[in-house]
């Protein structure tokens, strides 16, 4: 779009005549659309809208948007093409009717390696609290926001059995994750 604050008249020296240099600035661009989040398993649902707004010649970024979460697709739904991971840009162009608005789809899914730990507290002789045994400590990564359920790491160990007051599944987050498992004495 032609910019007025920037039209100059400029005199060509030496030949006597006027020049008009007209700026232009880059016309502004708007995705708008719909936001999904694969989980696992590649099923969708809907998790926001969210408009991207970029001028004429821009390079569109599709990753970073949201934390712990990335690139899957982008389809754009005005002109029905789709980019997929691992391209996660385009370049952004104007439309024919001037607009400039497009309407889009794109799905994100959670990133993989998040790391956890499962730690095994077993009850004290005397039954006055739980002690961590570090060797059976495991380690693991995962999918953000992927369960981590308590009864797949529950191991049977003679004289005790798993106290479900104590132990919970556990969510991988930003956070520190770390399911703890309790072992109660078999009274």
């Amino acid at each position: 779009t032609l910019n007025p604050d920037k039209i100059e008249t400029t005199y060509v020296s030496g030949r006597g005549d006027t020049a008009l240099n007209l700026y232009y600035d880059r016309a502004k661009v708007y995705y708008e659309g719909t936001l999904w989040k694969l989980d696992a398993s590649g099923n969708k649902s809907i998790w926001a809208y969210h408009t991207i707004e970029s001028r004429v010649g821009d390079y569109v970024v599709l990753n970073g948007y949201y934390p712990n979460y990335e690139f899957a697709s982008f389809t754009n739904k005005t002109d029905d093409w789709t980019i997929t991971a691992p391209e996660c840009g385009f370049t952004a162009y104007a439309n024919e009717s001037g607009t400039n608005k497009f309407k889009f789809e794109m799905h994100v899914k959670p990133k993989e390696g998040v790391p956890y730990t499962v730690n095994y507290y077993y009850e004290t002789i005397d039954g006055s609290g739980y002690e961590l045994d570090p060797e059976r400590t495991v380690y693991g990564t995962g999918a953000f926001d992927q369960y981590i359920v308590s009864r797949n790491y529950e191991k049977y160990t003679p004289g005790f059995q798993v106290n479900s007051k104590l132990t919970s599944d556990i969510k991988l987050g930003e956070d520190e994750n770390v399911l703890e498992i309790y072992y109660s004495r078999n009274t």
